[in-house]
């Protein structure tokens, strides 16, 4: 699991709507406030920015609600031809479709965006759609289209001097170079995030830029800096009630602790992140356990164990559509069935390895997303020269 953002929401005035959930007593005191404008809000754009808001506020425990105000607030935007609120729609949906591994509709949703803000829209409007499709082909697994988005958008937010967008792309550039096994590249450009987050002096910034710090590290062997970046991760998490930062913690705490052989503490954790990802409906963060887990059972000899949780990961993969996690499962796969001795199915797996990872990971993706990266900085470059820049 490697660590990059889809923009949070950035177009819409933040006013949360009635609340119908039972919450602790000062939410909902809040919510009732905020419920009386509502009564007395016309059907405009102040209420469908309120429809937003109090979607917003329930996403992290609610989703299926969250997603229902949200869909409201874009039937509204449609029938008062309230453009910059139906793009809005893309940034808060992807947050909850993504979590539920809704890659394909969630990249459709942020194309959607692009159009409508290349149209009505700003600079930033037009970066905040590109980081958005970036971040769904990433999923997706396909690098190069990744990389091609966020560089687009990098532009416009160095141009901008919006420090914000640049640390998202530079967290998610990290990631894919991660994905790449180019680790010390990754972790350059996770650290100059992680320097743009304490800046910004935000917790999900500073957590999401570490992440992917410590993913670096745990494939570089530094794995007591590794264990320490998970670790502070979770108390993040704990202490702004995000289940996503505690998964994240959790799932590189037992990455670390398998890496090293400890493997009780490794299978405590793939446990607790498959429970809690079972409850929160976050099938991406299973997938990774159980990757993790066949590691494990197939370097403590448990070979039935090894098949069961490749399969099980294999599902999820398929479902999610994420080819990068898939071609590894397949991979896995074809190597125990070959020790079982079923050499049609080692066959079989190890042919649908190699296609994906020619078109996942190849000599020729990798050169394209060099290529891409080394444009972006002669352009730069030519750019600074033009305005005197040292």
């Amino acid at each position: 699991m490697y660590a990059f953002n889809s923009l949070p929401k950035s177009v819409v005035w933040w006013l949360p709507h009635l609340a119908i959930i039972q919450f602790a007593f000062g939410q909902i005191s809040k919510l009732d406030s905020i419920g009386q404008q509502i009564k007395t809000t016309p059907n405009d754009t102040v209420l469908i920015n309120l429809y937003y808001q109090y979607g917003e506020e329930l996403a992290n425990k609610y989703p299926d609600s969250a997603l229902w105000y949200y869909n409201l607030a874009k039937k509204h935007s449609i029938a008062t031809k309230y453009d910059r609120g139906r793009a809005a729609y893309a940034s808060h949906a992807i947050e909850i479709l993504n979590a539920q591994g809704k890659f394909k509709e969630a990249l459709a949703l942020c194309k959607e965006a692009l159009a409508i803000y290349q149209t009505i829209g700003s600079k930033k409007d037009i970066a905040v759609a590109l980081i958005n499709i970036g971040s769904e082909w990433h999923y997706l697994s396909d690098f190069q289209l990744a990389t091609d988005n966020y560089l687009m958008a990098l532009k416009i937010a160095e141009e901008l001097e919006d420090i914000r967008l640049q640390r998202i792309i530079n967290n998610n550039l990290a990631s894919i170079f991660i994905n790449l096994k180019e680790f010390k590249k990754g972790k350059t450009y996770a650290i100059k995030s992680l320097e743009l987050a304490h800046i910004l002096k935000n917790d999900y910034a500073i957590s999401s830029s570490m992440f992917n710090i410590a993913t670096a590290e745990l494939y570089l062997k530094d794995y007591d800096n590794a264990l320490k970046h998970y670790s502070q991760i979770i108390q993040i998490g704990e202490r702004t009630d995000d289940y996503i930062l505690i998964l994240d913690g959790w799932l590189g705490t037992a990455d670390v602790y398998n890496a090293r052989h400890n493997y009780g503490e490794a299978l405590n954790y793939y446990g607790k992140v498959i429970s809690l990802s079972k409850e929160k409906d976050a099938p991406e963060y299973e997938m990774y356990a159980y990757m993790g887990l066949s590691d494990l059972y197939k370097n403590t000899g448990q070979n039935d164990e090894c098949e069961a949780s490749i399969l099980s990961g294999i599902t999820l993969a398929e479902k999610l559509g994420t080819k990068y996690e898939l071609k590894d499962l397949y991979l896995k796969a074809s190597e125990m069935a070959e020790k079982a001795q079923r050499y049609m199915d080692a066959l079989e797996y190890r042919k649908k390895y190699e296609t994906l990872n020619d078109s996942v990971v190849g000599e020729k993706s990798k050169l394209n997303i060099s290529l891409l990266e080394a444009k972006f900085e002669s352009e730069k470059g030519d750019h600074d020269i033009q305005f005197g820049k040292q």
